[in-house]
């Protein structure tokens, strides 16, 4: 029985094999590492990154381990971590984060011909953990290349200011992870996140963060060489009491389009997020935008599940921030919220930003503050209270106004009104006249006192007539 450190310590005088099974010193695993002074995807014997756990020298000769040579995970223990959930395991992590951040920036199916010589693939390691109760880590970890990333239950006791895991440039990777911070965090500053993913693109992710500020951040920079967010596949854990659940931010004229979230269980433990002294809004779902940025376009939303307890006010809403720019095809699909003491389907869909054709109110169309409003086909009125848009499918008033009579003379188009309230009636207001058979809606073209002026086509006699105001019918989303 061989161990690595004994193997590779200055001045073995072990066999210097093409092959050697060892056995690691951490891990005490079994490991076969192979004598390589080139690799293939290197191209130059020179540019191989010595890392002392993965590729590791021995006098003037290089070895690699033999499963990073197959393509096979590499376990975050052959780096030092623990696991054991106490034990704080960054040093781990930081090495083989710098272990996939020295990777080669691109492979080439022939390098000496220019054609080819050319960005074809993106290399990457896959580290995966095998804790089953988790990794502790004190320090935010970043992964500048692409990385699949299979390590879960990862409890992050950092700083609160920065994020917890940085993935850069992923491209057709998988990440599954879930991380947790504690459970009455500092959520005062912005950049305390969970997870912030940077510029990915055609990966596969299944994510949970929990007790961020923001949990987790999907983020297209435009400034960068890989700025897009697009064709991923994200499927969401659990993602509990973070005042933002999961961002999508959009800076220096990025684009994140095309992507498919799917799942994730959206929620607040009692008492562990007061937005109240905190001055926050709570959101699950949310687009971050400047003004530089292009459209955030065809996100789908598929089955999120949205819980609260029944003391908490459903301030928690699935909502979109369109305030600097627009974002066209979002699609919601199949939302789910439980709010004690039943299950329904979810109504807090929450826009920030009110479109230019849209009008803002604090009542719903048949509310008592709009009364005697007159409404056309195609308005748009946004509610501020129940973060709604309502859209008038049929002109008329918004809530039944009756009682009224009135009085007119042949020759005239002026009308008396005799009894109800003037004060609801307004220019453009429909209405019909009830003692003829048939209901041609008419409008009212002026107004002055209890006078109005009318578009009747021919000039009618009438006394203590009825006249009805219809009520307009209308959609709300």
């Amino acid at each position: 029985m061989i161990f690595t450190d004994d193997f590779f310590s200055t001045g073995s005088t072990l066999p210097n094999d093409d092959l050697v099974q060892l056995v690691d010193s951490n891990t005490f695993e079994n490991v076969n590492y192979q004598k390589v002074n080139n690799l293939n995807w290197y191209h130059d014997a020179g540019d191989i990154y010595v890392d002392g756990i993965i590729i590791r020298e021995r006098g003037s000769d290089h070895y690699a381990l033999t499963s990073f040579l197959a393509g096979k995970p590499i376990n975050i223990e052959l780096f030092g971590a623990i696991g054991d959930s106490i034990t704080d395991d960054k040093a781990a992590f930081l090495k083989a984060a710098e272990f996939v951040n020295n990777q080669p920036d691109h492979i080439s199916l022939n390098p000496s011909d220019p054609n080819e010589n050319v960005i074809f693939e993106i290399p990457a390691v896959t580290i995966t953990g095998n804790s089953p109760v988790g990794y502790k880590i004190m320090d935010t970890i970043s992964f500048e290349k692409p990385v699949n990333f299979l390590v879960d239950k990862i409890f992050y006791r950092g700083e609160k200011d920065r994020p917890a895991l940085i993935f850069k440039n992923s491209y057709k990777n998988t990440i599954t992870t879930n991380v947790s911070a504690y459970q009455s965090s500092d959520f005062s500053s912005d950049d305390f996140v969970g997870i912030l993913i940077q510029y990915a693109q055609h990966s596969k992710m299944y994510l949970g963060a929990s007790f961020f500020t923001k949990g987790i951040v999907c983020e297209a920079d435009g400034s960068k060489a890989f700025s897009g967010f697009a064709w991923n596949e994200i499927q969401l854990k659990s993602l509990q009491s973070n005042l933002d659940s999961f961002v999508i931010r959009n800076i220096n004229n990025g684009w994140a389009n095309m992507n498919r979230l799917v799942g994730g269980e959206f929620g607040a433990f009692s008492g562990t997020v007061n937005p109240i002294t905190q001055h926050r809004m709570r959101t699950f779902v949310k687009f971050e935008k400047d003004n530089l940025s292009k459209g955030c376009n065809s996100w789908l939303f598929l089955n999120q599940a949205f819980e609260w307890n029944a003391e908490i006010d459903p301030w928690e809403t699935l909502c979109f921030d369109f305030s600097a720019e627009p974002c066209f095809g979002i699609s919601i699909l199949e939302p789910r919220i439980e709010s004690k003491p039943g299950i329904k389907r979810i109504e807090k869909v929450k826009f920030l930003e009110i479109p230019e054709d849209t009008y803002p109110t604090i009542d719903d169309i048949s509310g008592s503050n709009l009364t005697g409003f007159n409404f056309n086909t195609g308005e748009k009125f946004y509610n501020f209270n129940t973060y709604k848009t309502s859209v008038v499918k049929e002109p008329g008033v918004g809530s039944t106004l009756s009682g009224y009579t009135v009085d007119a003379v042949s020759g005239s188009r002026k009308i008396k009104v005799k009894t109800g309230a003037i004060d609801n009636l307004s220019i453009g207001t429909p209405f019909y006249i009830n003692s003829t058979t048939s209901q041609i809606t008419f409008k009212i073209t002026e107004k002055h006192g209890d006078i109005i002026t009318t578009n009747i086509p021919s000039d009618v006699t009438m006394t203590d007539i009825d006249i009805i105001f219809p009520v307009c019918t209308y959609d709300t989303y």
